[in-house]
C-alpha cells in the first residue's frame, strides 16, 4: 500500500519536525542535561497545526 503526500504538506511535516528537534536541543542545555521530548511534540504538534491553518493545506479546488 502506498501513501502519497502532496509536496506542501511534506514541506510543513519537515518544518514541524525541525521546530521539535530545535526544541529538544534547547531543553538540553539546562542543568538536567535532560531534553523535554513531551515539550518538543507538543511544539511540533503546534507548528504543524498553525502552518496548516496559515497555508491552507488540505483544501485543493
Amino acid at each position: 500500500m502506498t501513501l502519497r503526500i502532496q509536496p506542501l504538506g511534506l514541506v510543513l511535516f519537515v518544518v514541524a519536525c525541525v521546530a521539535g528537534y530545535l526544541v529538544y536541543q534547547h531543553t538540553r542545555l539546562g542543568s538536567a542535561r535532560q531534553g523535554d521530548m513531551v515539550g518538543a511534540i507538543g511544539c511540533s504538534a503546534a507548528v504543524l497545526a498553525m502552518l496548516v491553518l496559515l497555508v491552507g493545506g488540505g483544501h485543493e479546488g
